[in-house]
């Protein structure tokens, strides 16, 4: 098809009369903008690149308004608030109150001197953090956490004002995680509201008060499906009570991840036998911290009541991590009760990934650990009855 030719006049005019195609107007033109902006499905995605670098989202935030949202986003996700923060975060959220709203993780983390205690740090009606803490609503982890040397005691220590404005984050927030590090005789009833609640870590010498207040009929304790238990005298037994089947504060029943440490004693043995019988059925990985007792180097049945963990109940486990927690004993003992922690799982057993670890330099090899002969009972378990074992795994020393 032949397009339209423009007839010229001498001089280099246009034609004018029917036959000429008619020109639009300078003015009646369509312009195209000379600022071509990107589409915000790509900011969002270049920020989300960014998420954990601060200082990049900082100068994100300062380039043009469809930078804004996102990066505020990102930098409130997570708020770690100290005492000395509680005034400044106060008077940012009274001027922008939506930045609250942005914050999933909330960690509060509070000094702890052993001639100190935390009624100092939070005078009575004098704290900041009441005002702050009723800003958040979209909380989904919560963690408390001393920093410092020394514990904290909840009901001794903290005021009565401040143990109100964190249960309201209880109360307002679909917590899905909560971690408590070195918090003692912490209150149950409020993890028992969370109904939400999916995984709870007691860390370092925590522990929980007994229970004592039911849940209404019409509401069901809140399913756990991650726990980790640390290493205080308290810490497991209240963790036992909390959970026991008269009155129990959260439940176990769809546990899928534990983490504890080994104590001595027979409590602690009486304690675990009873959670592996009764709550662990749907357990897939466990990582346990042994307390090797001491023994002569190189003995081949070490005498100890530390020798009685029995996993027979354990029969959808997946996965198993053992831990050395004792720095003055050699490989040999811990061989030794890695074997028969293995030997009384049931078979077949369903393992895929065994990893062992042994931390500290002196522990640290330039040898293949499985061909060492402290190991030779753990490979003499492992020739029969796990058909589904495809890794075994060893670290050594700090690192």
């Amino acid at each position: 098809m032949n397009k339209p030719r423009l007839r010229f006049r001498s001089g280099g005019k246009p034609m004018s009369g029917p036959k000429a195609p008619k020109l639009l107007s300078a003015a009646a033109r369509p312009r195209r903008s000379r600022v071509r902006t990107m589409p915000q499905e790509l900011i969002d995605q270049v920020i989300d690149y960014s998420k954990d670098q601060r200082d990049t989202l900082l100068s994100c935030s300062l380039v043009s308004r469809a930078f804004v949202h996102r990066s505020q986003q990102h930098l409130f996700a997570k708020i770690i608030l100290y005492p000395s923060l509680e005034i400044k975060l106060k008077i940012l959220f009274e001027t922008s109150s939506h930045l609250a709203s942005y914050t999933k993780e909330l960690s509060i983390s509070v000094p702890q001197i052993c001639s100190s205690p935390l009624a100092t740090v939070y005078p009575e009606g004098s704290s900041h953090l009441l005002d702050v803490l009723p800003k958040f609503t979209n909380l989904k982890r919560f963690t408390m956490r001393i920093y410092g040397y020394g514990v904290l005691d909840w009901n001794e220590c903290v005021p009565e004002d401040i143990q109100t404005g964190i249960a309201s984050i209880f109360e307002k927030n679909m917590l899905h995680e909560v971690v408590l590090q070195d918090v003692q005789e912490f209150d149950p009833g409020l993890l028992a509201r969370c109904s939400s609640l999916q995984m709870l870590v007691l860390g370092g010498e925590s522990s929980l008060s007994r229970y004592t207040e039911p849940l209404p009929d019409s509401c069901a304790p809140p399913a756990l499906s991650v726990a980790m238990v640390g290493s205080g005298e308290k810490c497991f037994q209240s963790f036992m009570d909390c959970c026991n089947a008269t009155l129990p504060a959260f439940s176990l029943n769809k546990l899928q991840w534990l983490g504890l440490r080994e104590l001595p004693g027979d409590p602690w043995i009486e304690s675990f036998h009873k959670l592996a019988k009764s709550s662990l059925c749907m357990l897939k990985h466990l990582v346990i911290e042994l307390e090797i007792k001491a023994g002569t180097p190189g003995e081949r049945s070490p005498s100890t009541e530390l020798e009685r963990i029995d996993l027979s109940g354990l029969k959808n486990l997946l996965t198993i991590e053992i831990r050395n927690n004792s720095y003055e004993h050699d490989q040999t003992l811990f061989g030794q009760r890695s074997a028969r922690i293995l030997q009384s799982l049931p078979r077949p057993s369903q393992l895929v990934h065994i990893t062992f670890y042994c931390p500290g330099q002196q522990f640290a090899t330039h040898h293949t650990p499985s061909r060492q002969s402290h190991w030779d009972d753990v490979d003499l378990v492992l020739s029969n009855g796990f058909p589904r074992l495809s890794q075994v795994h060893f670290k050594f020393g700090v690192n």
